[in-house]
């Protein structure tokens, strides 16, 4: 098969994903077409082996062609950000709310068992909830990576802890509010820690998509996800209900209008995480010249 033939097949397959020929053919050098000496057949193959290496050879051999092969590059990538992300930004409330309360003189707010509890929902979520996540509808629709470009940094680095900062300020804030109006330090501990957790599962639908909105990730099939969620609130649940698991987490029994202030807390912190998300996307547009994607509105 000869070169153009071949180029020309691929541009094709990107034709069929909405873009025009010329644009197509413009991805298709910038994935590696015009890196390739003049001597060579520009296969898939050859891309594979003399520019992406032996990895991505492997990658295409499995997908069966370039677009299948980007789709699915690009896909693992998105995942393994959405993955640091998330794992970056539960990590700062729990750090913080570790300290803070030994810094202002209040009551240890976690014990062994807290960080225990998070930690078993956060691994499994880590390694295969997103793993698991499928790819987003306008991925091929985004420009190519820069080469130089960081796994992860920049504003998606900016944007977790932001995240991380918003849900520690909200669950400490809740902690002080509850101390201070004289309830135990039990009942404290709880609200605080419920809060903790139904912010962790929030964090987790907020960064499943990175262009779209809260309630339509929602939408999204994840089978894993469901599960993990289900687990989790239901456990939590349970130590709410049983006397002896609470004596374990140093609890007090919660009402049900006590765990509704907390829900109604983290849906706060939603709409400020959804912010975050918004200039995000702005930052992406004004980045590469580009108008936000069509799931975000």
């Amino acid at each position: 098969m000869s070169q153009t033939e071949t180029l020309n097949e691929d541009v094709l397959a990107f034709t069929q994903l909405g873009l025009e020929p010329e644009e197509a053919t413009a991805r298709l050098h910038s994935y590696g077409y015009n890196e390739l000496p003049a001597n060579k057949p520009r296969t898939i193959w050859h891309i594979a082996f003399d520019v992406l290496h032996e990895p991505m050879f492997l990658l295409l051999l499995a997908a069966g062609s370039i677009v299948h092969a980007i789709k699915l590059g690009l896909r693992i990538y998105t995942n393994l950000q959405k993955a640091m992300s998330y794992i970056l930004a539960i990590h700062v409330p729990i750090a913080g709310l570790s300290l803070l309360p030994l810094a202002f003189g209040l009551p240890q707010l976690f014990w062994p068992v807290h960080i225990v509890f998070m930690e078993l929902v956060i691994d499994p979520t880590c390694s295969i909830v997103f793993e698991a996540e499928q790819a987003e509808e306008e991925s091929m629709q985004r420009p190519p990576r820069h080469p130089e470009q960081p796994l992860f940094g920049g504003w998606t680095l900016l944007q977790s802890l932001l995240q991380g900062l918003i849900l520690l300020t909200a669950v400490f804030a809740l902690y002080m509010l509850v101390l201070k109006q004289g309830l135990p330090e039990s009942a404290a501990r709880a609200l605080a820690f419920s809060s903790l957790v139904i912010g962790n599962i929030a964090l987790i639908f907020t960064n499943r998509s990175q262009s779209q909105r809260f309630l339509k990730s929602l939408r999204r099939p994840n089978r894993v996800l469901w599960w993990v969620v289900s687990i989790t609130l239901s456990i939590l649940l349970l130590i709410n209900e049983m006397a002896i698991i609470r004596e374990l987490f140093h609890f007090k029994a919660l009402h049900w209008h006590e765990l509704a202030l907390a829900s109604s807390l983290i849906a706060i912190c939603i709409l400020l995480f959804e912010g975050l998300k918004y200039w995000n996307q702005r930052y992406r547009r004004e980045q590469h010249n580009i108008p936000i994607e069509r799931n975000c509105h």
